[in-house]
């Protein structure tokens, strides 16, 4: 069991979708160990960030609009260019990426499964 997305084969475990989703917020500039994201239930700092959308959605189930997709899609791709070819999670990282552009040009949200 773990998430997966409609549009393409990027794939975490549960633990593992949330570990990536500390480290993309890391690369955005939140101290995570040292508190920084949550705030009364919200993210803090990262509110008014492209990456929101993405941190701040289920892990399991939903979808991601086109417009969160033309903004999101690009902040990933920044966060994860510094990271080894070989790390799982930037190998994911591009997939998902990828799979956003393809369906940002069909018009279709992706979703969350």
């Amino acid at each position: 069991m773990g998430i997966d997305f409609s549009h393409c084969k990027a794939s975490w475990s549960y633990g593992g979708f949330s570990k990536f989703r500390h480290r993309i917020a890391e690369e955005c500039g939140l101290d995570v160990a040292g508190g920084d994201m949550y705030e009364y239930g919200q993210y803090k700092k990262l509110s008014t960030h492209d990456i929101y959308p993405f941190i701040d959605h289920s892990d399991c189930e939903g979808d991601m609009s086109v417009e969160n997709m033309k903004k999101v899609a690009p902040a990933i791709r920044k966060a994860v260019e510094q990271w080894d070819e070989n790390d799982y999670d930037k190998m994911m990282a591009i997939r998902l990426v990828e799979c956003m552009e393809e369906a940002i040009s069909k018009n279709e949200p992706i979703q969350f499964i």
